[in-house]
């Protein structure tokens, strides 16, 4: 029977339960990240952590991992030692360190840039990096609430940032109005083709996205265009966590710092059902009064006649309050939904790829 090899934050040494073929075990339910060291491998890889239960301390805290050779490649195994170290302020600020020698070896660089959370924290550090040689580049689409151009335009003034929109047409093209799982790929795979030809155009070095490191272990194609078209993920790169960015976000003052998740609208519409101007107008129009109400993390999911609402669990109360209901559905009745719905696992980002893991 093996054993794993623990490093917790106050680097004593911390007694670790068995490990199986893709679980470990831990008798905490801390957040950890893992980073193992296998024998035949000279060089570190992480290993990312996912909670499976946290009914600490009535029960051991299952996470399962994900081992990363490298930041494109994930498989599911077994690793002979691991090191597990506390997400503590001094490896954050390594981290942000580390983007920044990442960000001034580029020299140059266009960002993709939505005005969102990760988007807004990695413009803030290339400016202060690399100062009047990064541009921002955002795109308008019907995919996207027009208030969200709005902040973007904002947000890149206040930084002082060159800031380019670019016009993009998503429900021109047949891949991705059919809406297959692999939807993201086309649409990512266009949008970075205009960009890399802006940079060009811009004389930048490179084209950089937001992506962070979390989304390694979410199901995201958009990903392989960009690897395919050369873009650079610097966050993804220093190994910054959404909660990280959040944190460091808040330490410089960014608005955004709290700023809800925020997908593209087509996320909100299920695999295989065509995407319509419509449906993304009444999704969009229908999130947009629920935040009226005062509701912050929310997704209205679209199955034809029938919405189903994901709201954060600490928001549910709302929906116990008749006035509320009344109001909410009237709303989304008259947008053309036969049927409200409130889902009561709440909101969790990329709901509608749970349908493939039971494929």
């Amino acid at each position: 029977m093996k054993f794993w090899k623990v490093r917790p934050g106050n680097w004593k040494k911390k007694k670790c339960l068995t490990r199986s073929s893709n679980r470990l075990e831990l008798s905490h339910s801390e957040v950890w990240e893992f980073i193992c060291v296998p024998k035949d491998i000279p060089r570190r890889s992480l290993i990312s952590a996912k909670i499976v239960n946290s009914e600490w301390p009535k029960k051991e805290t299952k996470i399962r991992f994900t081992k990363y050779d490298s930041p494109s490649t994930a498989t599911e195994g077994n690793c002979p030692e691991v090191l597990l170290e506390r997400k503590k302020g001094a490896f954050m600020e390594e981290k942000l360190a580390s983007l920044k020698r990442i960000l001034s070896n580029m020299g140059s660089v266009l960002i993709a840039f939505s005005g969102g959370v990760d988007s807004t924290f990695l413009l803030k550090v290339a400016h202060d990096v690399l100062e009047d040689k990064v541009v921002a580049a955002t795109a308008s689409s019907e995919t996207y609430p027009a208030s969200e151009l709005e902040a973007a335009k904002k947000i890149a003034r206040k930084l002082g940032v060159k800031h380019l929109v670019i016009q993009t047409e998503e429900l021109s093209k047949q891949d991705f109005v059919k809406n297959s799982p692999q939807r993201c790929y086309f649409c990512k795979r266009e949008l970075f083709s205009r960009l890399n030809k802006i940079a060009k155009e811009q004389d930048l070095n490179y084209v950089a996205d937001a992506s962070n490191y979390d989304d390694l272990a979410d199901f995201r194609p958009g990903m392989q265009a960009g690897r395919e078209l050369g873009i650079k993920s610097p966050l993804k790169e220093a190994r910054l966590s959404k909660e990280e960015i959040r944190s460091l976000s808040h330490k410089m003052n960014l608005a955004t710092w709290d700023k809800p998740a925020l997908a593209c609208l087509a996320s909100r519409i299920p695999y295989g059902t065509k995407i319509t101007k419509e449906k993304l107008k009444r999704v969009n129009e229908g999130e947009r009064f629920l935040r009226g109400l005062g509701i912050r993390q929310l997704r209205i999911r679209d199955h034809d006649g029938i919405a189903r609402i994901e709201v954060a669990r600490e928001e549910m109360s709302l929906f116990w309050q008749e006035n509320m209901v009344r109001l909410i559905i009237d709303k989304l009745k008259k947008l053309g939904y036969t049927y409200v719905t409130l889902d009561l696992e709440g909101y969790r980002p990329g709901s509608m790829n749970e349908i493939l893991e039971k494929r």
